[in-house]
């Protein structure tokens, strides 16, 4: 995702500073945010589904009491939540990167 937006960011860039035909400029400068934010978006749809499969595996090794014989595959509660940040706080924040700059 992050060299897909990087791409973007580059493509935004020149359109910017292109001054040939101001309509093409225009309509680029609306929809490469509007690519950004949806690529950011499908993202974070993928990254919250990884994580509701991760914890419907959770529950069902604990449904079968086997989670006293093995080690858990996964930390605690506060360690599962810090590593859960960057997967849905880097999208989000592209997201709204995109949402400011097609208002700008």
């Amino acid at each position: 995702m992050l060299t897909f937006e990087g791409f973007l960011f580059a493509a935004l860039a020149i359109t910017a500073n292109v001054s040939n035909d101001a309509e093409t400029r225009s309509n680029l400068k609306y929809t490469i945010p509007v690519i950004g934010f949806v690529v950011a978006l499908l993202t974070a749809v993928g990254v919250s589904a990884a994580y509701i499969s991760i914890h419907q595996l959770k529950r069902s090794w604990a449904n079968k009491n086997g989670s006293e014989h093995f080690p858990r595959a996964y930390g605690d509660c506060l360690t599962s939540a810090l590593g859960r940040t960057t997967g849905y706080g880097i999208p989000l924040a592209m997201m709204l990167t995109w949402v400011v700059l097609f208002f700008l």
